[in-house]
């Protein structure tokens, strides 16, 4: 049985570092990555409870931002474009859309430098 690791202890560098070293397809990175996920979405919650409207988008932005630190660069996109469709329906939200295209374009930079 995997040993339970607290939530608090959970880091944005451990999650990276698990998912670069042994892959989303491992079960342990992928407990740790829904544990971490979840602890995000949280803080997200409650910030948007307290009328942060961007709170949850940019939760879902960092999420992407993780895979993509991670060498996930089409999850990261994929991630990134969901994002950016919730959130130009936000008002106030013009920096932040900019923001996510940016890094969309950047990760696509990336892919087709790669190849």
């Amino acid at each position: 049985m995997i040993e339970q690791i607290p939530s608090f202890e959970i880091t944005r560098s451990k999650v990276i570092e698990m998912l670069r070293e042994k892959g989303v397809g491992d079960f342990g990175t992928r407990e740790v990555l829904l544990a971490w996920v979840e602890q995000q979405e949280k803080i997200a919650d409650k910030a948007d409870q307290q009328g942060d409207v961007l709170a949850k988008m940019r939760c879902a932005a960092d999420i992407a931002r993780v895979y993509g630190e991670a060498g996930y660069l089409s999850e990261a996109i994929d991630e990134l474009e969901s994002t950016l469709e919730g959130a130009v329906w936000e008002q106030g939200s013009d920096d932040f859309c900019t923001q996510i295209r940016s890094e969309i374009d950047a990760l696509r930079q990336k892919i087709a430098e790669t190849k």
